[in-house]
């Protein structure tokens, strides 16, 4: 029981992140979202926020679990919290993922 809590507060936490920075979005980046979210979504970042937490556990997806994390090799929370001042456990985190990502969007753009 104690482990499908975790999983509902990591969920309500992503979610509720996700609302708050849509709040924030300008106009122009709201309707880009509308336009690219299915339409039971509502516009709502909401409904997407876990998608990661929701698919990792999947054979298929474990993989991608490392993707989920910065991992700086310094950090010891909460005894120690640093960002990557001595780099990084493993190249696959979160950092890196952003980053092929987003170059594969810049490539899909031209």
């Amino acid at each position: 029981m104690q482990i499908l809590e975790g999983v509902v507060e990591r969920i309500s936490g992503h979610e509720i992140t996700a609302t708050i920075a849509q709040m924030h979005l300008l106009p122009s980046a709201q309707d880009e979202i509308c336009k690219i979210l299915p339409a039971n979504f509502n516009c709502r970042l909401s409904g997407i926020a876990a998608w990661a937490d929701k698919i990792r556990g999947l054979p298929q997806f474990r993989w991608t679990s490392g993707l989920h994390y910065v991992n700086p090799s310094d950090d010891w929370p909460p005894q120690k919290c640093t960002f990557g001042g001595s780099g990084w456990k493993t190249d696959q985190n979160i950092l890196n993922g952003l980053v092929n990502v987003t170059r594969g969007v810049e490539t899909l753009q031209g």
